[in-house]
């Protein structure tokens, strides 16, 4: 018997797909040097998709867009950072490719290491992924690339004057897409930033319906800021949005840093949020001129790199005394050692990294550093000193392990076990294969530790998936999803390998799913564009808004006809928000969906305009004060039962004052 598509039904061990489960989320962040260089044959390929929104020519096509996707070390080191300072173009790719006529693209990495992946297209959102540590072959989510316009910033002084040569970056807000259970890497918005031309103007991409803080990352004006403008009424004629950052210098701290011995951290390199602000001079002293009267702690710690890189140091801002932060920095910590196999062998092509929870740089909750190992298994690593550091260390082919930093000094000797692989495959209830399933997979129990790598694969033409670098015996979580299934997640008993017995594949087993639709209107009944909006199912109030294990909402955006689709649901209760530029938000709580063939139509959601709140904070002085975070909660944050109001998680709306210690909150709900 075939399928309508041509398939044989699927067979195998059956499993009982659990229902909804929720995963803490937590962010992979990277810090390490660039990968060692690696022969042809060490090469890793990375492998994923591109997904244009509806209508845009694929690649290849007439008027299709040149998307490229690079590979790069996952932080920029030393070197890097001066190079941007003295505004000299990045070094090149380690690898660059282009999507085939499908989306699809293959990237090689030169071998195991820590990297970015980034994905440019004109007219469109740059993101990038972090895959941190790297020492298997991996597929990623699907990169969904979102349309963008160009913001035009301008930077001018008290007269309104041009200023040249400002370093201005747009503050991330968060956004994550592909996220799901625990630490599966996703595709976030990449580092927009750069530097003012002769006439005071930056472009930098933004969608039609974010509305992140663009900030000054100068020394001469630290941490102005201000939020981007919503969209002006005429932005269905032009999609551009103009920030002016009006600077004016104000009194200065002093940063030294001092080496370990005591001596000016001459030539040193300043980070503030992980940022690269200035290099010292001879003396190891910067000048820092701050937007507002008050130093702030919203811009992110400062730290302090020495020029080989050997030396790190960070503090608050709170410690300044007379005007003048002191930064000491100390050296890094080292370990050698070997990696073997259970009889002892040398593993080659491994990777050793250090996990911990220090931020001497950016984007480090977890990897601080990483070296590869030689053919004979042996390794050398330096890392950031601090506490809660561990040693972890993986190989393809092998379950990543590690051990605890402080047991001692001398060579580590760290013992991988062989790892072994999940096959499986995924069918409908008439036991047809589902090609292009997307599973998932993390260690169950939320046992995401430093080495808990997970992964994720597609279901081929025959529902067959094979996920390799499990551990057996362990249990794992997989989170299914396929167009036109609903959404599951079940627990799977990786077998214990035996020799001449293969192990049965797991089956996975999908029922139809079911569409959410609606038309967003405002209150003049004309359609709304660009509206995001997002679904949770409602047992998870209170907790993450997960939908099959995510640690995210599921989310859509209306159409030029104001028309969004919410696919691929499983039956439940679930609770509907839509937020957008200008309008307060609204939601639809309690939604019933059941089984049935046609999606659930929603009709009409009526958005009416946002209100705003605005103001001025000043110190005792009447003295503006820039970068002060302003929130606005409401008196309950629950809930409600109306479509005017919002349900808010308990998250209160924020803005951040600019140079003149003014705030704007817009998009808030009007009175009842």
């Amino acid at each position: 018997m075939r399928s309508p598509n041509g398939s044989r039904p699927a067979s195998g061990l059956a499993l009982a797909a659990a229902g909804w489960f929720t995963a803490l989320g937590v962010s992979i962040g990277v810090a390490a040097p660039p990968p060692s260089t690696t022969t042809t044959d060490q090469a890793l390929k990375i492998t994923g998709r591109i997904e244009l929104p509806a209508g845009a020519a694929r690649q290849g096509a007439p008027g299709a867009p040149g998307v490229e996707i690079q590979l790069h070390p996952a932080v920029e080191d030393f070197a890097a950072a001066a190079r941007q300072l003295a505004g000299q173009p990045p070094p090149p790719p380690l690898a660059a490719t282009h999507a085939d006529g499908t989306g699809a693209f293959l990237l090689a990495a030169p071998g195991p290491g820590c990297y970015r992946v980034s994905v440019r297209a004109p007219g469109y959102l740059p993101v990038d992924l972090v895959l941190a540590p790297l020492f298997e072959d991996r597929e990623l989510p699907p990169a969904r690339l979102t349309a963008a316009a160009p913001l035009i910033a301008r930077a001018v002084g008290p007269r309104g004057e041009p200023l040249a040569g400002i370093r201005l970056a747009l503050q991330e807000s968060g956004w994550r897409q592909g996220a799901t259970p625990a630490q599966v890497p996703a595709w976030h918005p990449a580092e927009r930033s750069g530097t003012t031309g002769p006439d005071g103007r930056l472009d930098l991409p933004l969608t039609a319906t974010e509305r992140p803080a663009l900030t000054v990352y100068d020394p001469r004006f630290l941490g102005a800021s201000m939020v981007v403008p919503e969209p002006p009424p005429t932005a269905g004629k032009s999609d551009r949005r103009e920030a002016i950052l009006r600077l004016a210098p104000h009194p200065a701290l002093v940063i030294e840093a001092r080496g370990s011995d005591g001596r000016p951290a001459g030539g040193a390199l300043l980070r503030v949020g992980g940022r690269p602000v200035a290099i010292a001079g001879d003396d190891g002293r910067w000048a820092l001129s701050f937007a507002g009267s008050e130093v702030t702690s919203w811009l992110g710690s400062p730290s302090v790199e020495s020029p080989d890189g050997e030396l790190l140091g960070e503090t608050a801002w709170a410690k300044a005394r007379g005007g003048v932060l002191h930064i000491l920095l100390a050296p890094r910590r080292e370990a050698t050692g070997e990696l073997v196999d259970a009889a002892g062998g040398a593993v080659a092509r491994g990777l050793v990294w250090v996990s911990g929870t220090g931020r001497a740089r950016p984007l480090v909750d977890q990897v601080l550093a990483s070296a590869g190992a030689d053919p004979a298994g042996r390794f050398r690593l330096r890392w950031p000193a601090g506490e809660n550091r561990q040693l972890c260390a993986g190989a393809p082919g092998y379950v990543a392990a590690w051990v605890d930093t402080r047991r001692g000094p001398g060579p580590q000797r760290i013992v991988l076990a062989r790892a072994t692989d999940l096959a499986g495959m995924v069918v409908d209830r008439s036991g047809y294969a589902v090609a292009g399933a997307r599973i998932e997979t993390v260690e169950a129990g939320g046992g995401m530790g430093p080495a808990g790598l997970p992964a994720a694969v597609t279901s081929g033409p025959d529902g067959g998936f094979r996920i390799v670098g499990v551990a057996g015996g362990k249990q794992y979580q997989l989170a299914v999803a396929a167009p036109h299934y609903a959404r599951l997640s079940t627990l799977v008993l990786v077998p214990v390998p035996m020799a001449g017995k293969p192990a049965v594949p797991v089956r996975i087993v999908m029922d139809p799913g079911r569409g959410i639709v609606g038309r967003l209107v405002s209150a003049a009944g004309e359609p709304l564009a660009g509206i995001a909006v997002t679904l949770v199912a409602a047992s998870s109030r209170g907790l993450l808004g997960s939908i099959d294990g995510r640690d995210h909402p599921l989310q859509a955006r209306s159409d030029a006809r104001g028309a969004f689709e919410l696919p691929s649901l499983a039956p439940a209760r679930y609770d509907l928000e839509a937020r957008g530029a200008g309008f307060a938000p609204t939601s639809r709580p309690g939604i019933d969906l059941l089984p049935a063939a046609s999606p659930l139509d929603l009709g009409r959601l009526v958005m009416e305009a946002g209100a705003v709140c605005e103001g001025v904070v000043t110190d005792r002085r009447a003295q503006p004060l820039a970068g002060v975070q302003a929130e606005l909660a409401a008196a309950t944050p629950a809930l409600t039962g109306s479509d005017s109001g919002a349900w808010r998680q308990g998250a209160p709306e924020s803005a951040t004052t600019g140079a003149d210690g003014r705030f704007r909150i817009p998009d808030l709900p009007g009175p009842p």
